[in-house]
């Protein structure tokens, strides 16, 4: 699937040279961490589910790229910086919110929809103040601290916003619902009809992964369809940007069933605009801010032996997050129970079976790492998270090559009219001029 996906970029004519019409509206998915080895390995196991992927409907049927991301004063991009350029259009420096270092604020995306009359929304399974979200909301010369963002964000541009951080805006709300905010923070009242302006914030800090999510919690399509049902009672159209951002966090802990689950969660949400984008005359374009973890499939040496298909089939057997069994840990440490390797299998047995069946010293290595504490290892935010990935290895036949950020390119889809402006090899800046150009913004 891959090399057919390649083919058809190298083939792809330059976005100039492409009949370009103007959609009404927009639909921007944000799939933070997303990489080509991440779609590659997603689209294995779900050919092996026998799932055909929503989203294949966007190199299928529209225009196919890749994109690179290069802030002004690094070579690996970073959430903030690489979202701004998106968000703006304008080069940006790491950890910075749609500013320059000159101090310079490039009218973002959101900011010129607005302007043209047109209806705005932002979604993230994150923060609301986590650096992608707070880039196509707020000028800031640095991504943190987060609560001045927050008061930000309500003053900014979106006038619906469907997010996770609720904790970090407990003393704004007050104030929110009496400059006009209507405030909701349960997913129920995603089933009624919405005004605008609507706050929602249905989680106290990041969603939780779908493998360990509850029912009450609503999921990226559902928000999506929601937001959709309200913008799209402006009649000059709207611009909404919809950020995964969990398909980061999972590749961060190099967890794989989890990065996978996220990635359906994802495509749902693709297939959500789908269902409604020829009836809003929208244009839907997809990208990354930066590639997460360098995942693929591997195969075998000494002796040489290639992956059966049928072996991915044992990453979804996983029923929980790396993180989950990391707060069992936690809760033994708490406890003044001791954290070997019998501890690790016992908590991991009914969500990780592939990692209880493992033998002593393997587990010991991830014990080992699991003590020396988060953010200790140069390449790994959990050194514990991390040699989980790399234990399951041979159960999984799927390799991290990193727990940070790479360089590597991202995947680039666009579906819909002026989906001419995208495809072939263009930069983060190109993609974020272009999306305010095919809305004459």
């Amino acid at each position: 699937m891959i090399l057919a996906l390649i083919a058809v970029l190298a083939a792809a004519p330059s976005p100039a040279s492409a009949a370009a019409p103007r959609p009404k509206s927009e639909i921007f998915f944000v799939a933070d961490g997303l990489g080509w080895g991440h779609l590659a390995t997603w689209l294995e196991v779900r050919k092996l589910e026998g799932r055909p992927a929503r989203m294949a409907a966007l190199w299928e049927k529209g225009r196919l790229g890749t994109m690179t991301l290069r802030p002004l004063d690094a070579v690996v991009p970073e959430s903030a910086g690489g979202a701004s350029m998106l968000a703006t259009g304008a080069p940006m420096a790491n950890r910075a919110l749609a500013m320059t270092p000159e101090g310079a604020k490039p009218p973002l995306l959101l900011e010129r929809a607005r302007a043209a009359g047109k209806a705005t929304g932002l979604i993230t399974l994150g923060r609301l103040t986590h650096a992608i979200p707070a880039a196509f909301l707020v000028h800031a010369v640095s991504r943190d601290p987060e609560l001045p963002v927050a008061r930000a964000e309500l003053a900014g541009p979106a006038q619906l916003m469907f997010a996770g951080g609720r904790d970090l805006f407990a003393e704004l709300l007050d104030g929110a619902r009496a400059s006009g905010w209507s405030v909701v923070t349960e997913g129920k009242a995603l089933d009624r009809p919405l005004s605008l302006p609507v706050l929602g914030l249905f989680t106290p800090d990041y969603f939780p992964y779908m493998l360990d999510r509850s029912s009450a919690t609503p999921t990226l399509a559902r928000m999506t369809a929601a937001a959709l049902d309200t913008l799209s009672r402006q009649p000059k159209g709207f611009v909404l940007v919809i950020d995964a951002r969990l398909i980061d966090e999972s590749s961060h802990n190099n967890d794989a069933a989890s990065m996978l689950s996220e990635m359906d969660e994802l495509d749902d949400a693709v297939g959500a605009a789908l269902d409604r984008a020829k009836a809003e005359d929208a244009l839907i374009v997809l990208t990354s801010p930066h590639e997460t973890g360098g995942p693929a499939v591997i195969s075998r040496a000494n002796p040489l032996q290639w992956v059966d298909p049928k072996e991915l089939a044992a990453v979804r057997g996983q029923r929980g997050s790396f993180r989950r069994l990391l707060a069992r840990l936690w809760d033994r440490e708490r406890a003044g129970k001791p954290i070997d390797a019998a501890a690790v299998r016992d908590d991991a047995r009914d969500i990780i079976p592939a990692l209880a069946a493992l033998s002593d010293s393997e587990l010991d290595a991830v014990v080992k790492a699991y003590h020396e504490g988060p953010k200790s290892r140069a390449y790994h935010h959990s050194p514990g998270l991390g040699e989980l990935g790399r234990v399951l290895e041979t159960s999984y036949a799927i390799r991290w090559h990193t727990g940070a950020h790479t360089n590597n390119p991202v995947p680039l889809f666009a579906l819909g009219p002026g989906e001419g402006r995208f495809g072939g090899w263009m930069s983060a800046e190109d993609v974020g001029r272009e999306l305010a150009a095919a809305l004459g913004l």
